[in-house]
């Protein structure tokens, strides 16, 4: 059973390391603004500045115009595979760059993306995909066991999508997958009030509940000059900065940040949820980090004393 939760306010970690700041990036905002959906953003992104840094993961970079391909290419391939505008698509590995070319691959092709907390279990992962009806599942080598069994088990059968090194004799890998498939935007047509991101967590009562997201949301409430989700944070300005992702993507601050920063000229630094201190103090002396989104434990961590890391506390406290 599941409630949906869509009228809810959902709670979200949204820590900002920057100085209040007169200048907004406005470029950023009227794209968002004119766009229809945030595959459009990234198209207008990728069309204006094509070498701008999108996404950095475990020393892997890629520029917003690699970006904008692999994601058509994505697009490209959901529809081959038959997904229709509204069908679900599950994503259940570690956060990385892979999120984010899914995330806009899915965005274009008008399907709607469904981030899975692994932790969850296996026979709660079962009862999201079976709610969602998920055509098509995306795996890596932290999840392929207990994908694997889920596979088994599931009434509803989907296909299974391996990310990056995952070799599986019967998983087609999600590189060779799309390769072969045009680089150009699938051209369908998307509104603004159409889902792109579902959300499941479980209650007090132990029942899932589910969120749905529009382009919408992230078009209106992503633009600089509202920048509504940071509530009385003074406005940063993320161009020739970068956002740092923490949060698994199964939470909702890792997109809304992540849109956020490709769109508006920030590179997104994925580390994980499993970052230890010393690795994100080294993170955050590597990048102009301008806002970052952390899980519970990570904010703890930052704010409490720590005698071996006080390059951390300095950090983020600056």
């Amino acid at each position: 059973m599941f409630v949906d939760m869509n009228d809810s306010k959902e709670k979200r970690q949204i820590v900002s390391c920057t100085k209040s700041s007169p200048r907004v990036a406005f470029e950023a905002a009227d794209s968002l603004a004119n766009a229809q959906s945030i595959g459009g953003a990234l198209h207008d992104k990728a069309y204006r500045s094509p070498n701008a840094p999108a996404c950095w993961y475990n020393r892997r970079s890629t520029t917003i115009s690699q970006l904008n391909e692999r994601s058509n290419r994505i697009a490209q391939a959901l529809v081959l595979e038959g997904i229709q505008v509204g069908d679900r698509v599950a994503y259940i590995a570690e956060s990385s760059d892979r999120y984010f070319e899914l995330l806009f691959g899915c965005a274009k092709s008008g399907a709607v993306l469904v981030p899975i907390n692994s932790n969850l279990g296996t026979e709660r992962i079962k009862e999201i995909i079976e709610a969602c009806d998920a055509k098509i599942v995306f795996s890596d080598d932290t999840t392929s066991i207990l994908v694997e069994n889920i596979h088994r088990q599931c009434q509803s059968r989907f296909r299974v999508i391996a990310i990056d090194n995952l070799a599986h004799a019967e998983w087609l890998n999600l590189t060779p997958w799309y390769s072969l498939c045009r680089a150009q935007d699938p051209m369908i047509t998307i509104r603004r009030e159409q889902a792109v991101l579902q959300l499941f967590t479980i209650n007090d009562r132990q029942y899932l509940e589910t969120v749905i997201y529009t382009h919408a949301h992230f078009l209106d409430n992503l633009s600089p000059r509202c920048f509504a989700f940071t509530q009385a944070l003074p406005l940063p300005t993320l161009e020739n900065t970068s956002t740092l992702i923490i949060t698994p993507v199964s939470e909702l601050s890792a997109s809304y940040l992540g849109i956020q920063g490709i769109v508006s000229g920030s590179l997104v630094v994925v580390v994980g949820e499993k970052c230890e201190p010393k690795a994100l103090a080294r993170v955050l002396s590597q990048f102009k980090v301008a806002s970052m989104s952390l899980p519970s434990e990570n904010i703890t961590m930052c704010t409490t004393p720590h005698a071996e890391e006080p390059k951390l506390r300095q950090s983020v406290s600056s």
